[in-house]
């Protein structure tokens, strides 16, 4: 008997469906157009290409003061802040979470959010739709 159980299979039980073997692939590369002949040609010059350095310290904070414009456009542009920034960030942010109470009351109209999953440019996409986070209030599930 299958399983080697011994015992006699439920009355409800199904059969297992037959264990299908995978199709045989095949792959084709396409041709390249005959136009280009270089990986420069390939190249699109319209795009930006990221910023070389980090954020400057100075930049990202003004006395204790974070410029967050500037951080929201230097992250935009696929740019980098320095581990010691970034750690100060973090800091910063879990000394407003401990202010925040664990539980809050939200009335009125608000933007839900689910989890974006740590995107930056969805993040930035939700904003662009529900307006800046001065504009109204915003509730983060995830």
């Amino acid at each position: 008997e299958p399983g080697g159980s011994g015992a006699p299979p439920h009355p409800d039980a199904r059969p297992s469906p037959p264990i299908r073997q995978p199709a045989a692939r095949t792959t084709m590369a396409a041709a390249p157009p005959e136009n280009i002949t270089s990986v420069p040609d390939r190249l699109d010059n319209g795009v930006t290409p990221p910023p070389l350095h980090p954020m400057a310290h100075n930049e990202l904070f003004k006395g204790s003061k974070i410029q967050h414009e500037a951080l929201r456009q230097h992250l935009l542009k696929e740019g980098k802040i320095t581990e010691d920034d970034v750690c100060r960030l973090c800091k910063e942010a879990m000394g407003v979470f401990r202010q925040e109470a664990n539980i809050v009351r939200l009335e009125g109209n608000l933007n839900i959010v689910g989890d974006i999953h740590g995107q930056y440019y969805d993040l930035m996409k939700v904003f662009e739709i529900g307006g800046k986070i001065e504009e109204g209030p915003y509730l983060f599930l995830g």
